[in-house]
């Protein structure tokens, strides 16, 4: 008796939101992405979530215990650590190595910032996982095919659906990564700029972005559509301040020279 498989549209959200960031990379690869930027953005990145995952582990079962998971305070609680750790911690390490992270490179810090958790990390890696279940699957009858589809029908039920019920999710899937993508961009230009001209204005813009990770404990509540379209609302709002800054940024080197030789980063 031959096991239903993963439906092959859902490697369509993870190939979608590789080629979107892997494409700006490219694009930008003589516009400050350079293998320091991605260095720097990878430990930076990859620091944070690990340093999440830990906190979490530890703590977010007593938050739902003791305030329930849809509720404000898990809500800040969630989104005071991507403020923290991801955002706030971008500024750090851009601070440490300001002589390999110039205010040339800030765009590239942001959109390396998103190619790890884009790309990679919700990209290829589970692109990966999602092939090589639907190989085990497909090789034929077997108990490990039919361990395999069983335990992903009771984990993820979503991706035996057909293609017509699939592609509404794929769509909304790839729609939160380019939100991401807006997040991490706006937050990676801030934190470089405000190294670059020591502005710290440039930090307290960028670091309440981070809260955007509070909506996650209502998504449940709101739906998937109104929780993707307010996603894409706050990257488009974080996107628009950071092109503020960065006209602001420009307007000055217009009239002081080059602001980046002449201050400096400190």
């Amino acid at each position: 008796m031959a096991v239903e498989n993963i439906n092959p549209v859902f490697f369509l959200e993870s190939i979608g939101s590789l080629a979107i960031v892997l494409g700006l990379i490219i694009a930008y690869r003589k516009r400050g992405v350079t293998f320091a930027v991605l260095v720097v953005s990878a430990v930076s990145y990859f620091l944070a979530i690990g340093l999440k995952s830990v906190i979490q582990h530890f703590t977010l079962g007593s938050m739902d215990a003791t305030f329930g998971y849809s509720s404000i305070p898990t809500a800040l609680y969630l989104g005071a650590q991507t403020a923290v750790l991801e955002v706030f911690g971008a500024y750090l390490f851009a601070l440490y190595f300001r002589n390999h992270i110039r205010q040339k490179n800030a765009q590239a810090y942001g959109l390396s910032l998103a190619f790890w958790e884009n790309g990679i990390l919700l990209g290829i890696l589970p692109l990966i996982s999602l092939v090589a279940d639907y190989l085990i699957i497909a090789s034929g009858p077997s108990s490990l095919s039919s361990l395999v589809s069983g335990e992903l029908h009771k984990s993820s039920p979503g991706l035996f659906l057909g293609t017509f019920q699939a592609l509404p999710y794929v769509g909304y899937s790839v729609l939160e990564r380019i939100s991401s993508l807006l997040m991490h961009f706006s937050w990676g230009f801030l934190v470089v700029s405000a190294v670059t001209f020591r502005k710290r204005l440039y930090v307290a813009i960028a670091v309440p972005m981070g809260f955007v990770d509070s909506i996650v404990p209502f998504a449940g509540i709101l739906g998937l559509p109104l929780t993707e379209a307010v996603f894409f609302i706050i990257g488009l709002v974080a996107l628009f301040v950071a092109l503020v800054v960065r006209k602001n940024i420009e307007e000055n080197n217009k009239i002081g020279g080059n602001v980046e030789n002449t201050v400096g980063p400190k």
